[in-house]
């Protein structure tokens, strides 16, 4: 399981570079990764604001944030596209 979850990502980033060879699919994924960024601040900051406004200023409060499916996936897909950006950049 473990050596899935760290070929997976580096797959998925292959894949991206295969279909980044059209400039529209290029700046799709680049739209992608805007919007997941502004999703994942945006998360971040609500629950961060929600901690510090309740005063539980505790490990496990915070790390709550970890259990956000949408934080997960938009998580997930920045580092995706962070990966393809490198091969994509070294491929250059």
């Amino acid at each position: 399981m473990k050596l899935i979850i760290g070929i997976i990502p580096i797959v998925l980033s292959c894949i991206f570079l295969l279909f980044a060879a059209h400039p529209k699919v290029r700046v799709f994924l680049d739209i992608c990764a805007y919007l997941s960024l502004y999703i994942l601040g945006t998360i971040i900051a609500f629950h961060v604001y929600d901690v510090v406004l309740h005063n539980l200023v505790f490990m496990t409060t915070i790390h709550g944030i970890l259990l956000n499916p949408l934080f997960l996936i938009t998580g997930a897909y920045v580092g995706v596209y962070s990966l393809y950006l490198l091969i994509y950049k070294v491929k250059l």
